[in-house]
């Protein structure tokens, strides 16, 4: 069955939910109060996929999901698949604050 766009991103989100302890958002994207894709307890994170070899991060993508974080008090994440291979990007000042004790 080949799935359409829509269908693949719904059930990237789902994954997502399911592999972080959260839940998706309810039309996720067509209402303006429902923020992000997928919510943790101290998460918010869009999550995008494709099936090509590239995925441009755009200052304007990740403005969106900081925004949207901080309206909800939450650490926004960019979940992104790329041809089957999935990425997570942070701000630096969280991945510092993650890896307090690793560097």
């Amino acid at each position: 069955m080949i799935l359409t766009s829509k269908q693949k991103s719904q059930r990237s989100e789902k994954q997502a939910a399911k592999l972080y302890n959260g839940r998706t958002q309810m039309a996720s994207g067509a209402i303006s109060h429902s923020k992000g894709d997928v919510r943790t307890a101290r998460y918010l994170i869009e999550d995008k996929i494709t099936d090509k070899q590239s995925y441009a991060v755009t200052r304007k993508v990740w403005d969106k999901i900081a925004k949207e974080g901080l309206q909800v008090g939450k650490q926004p994440l960019l979940r992104i698949t790329i041809n089957g291979k999935t990425l997570i990007v942070c701000d630096e000042v969280l991945f510092l604050t993650l890896a307090d004790n690793e560097l």
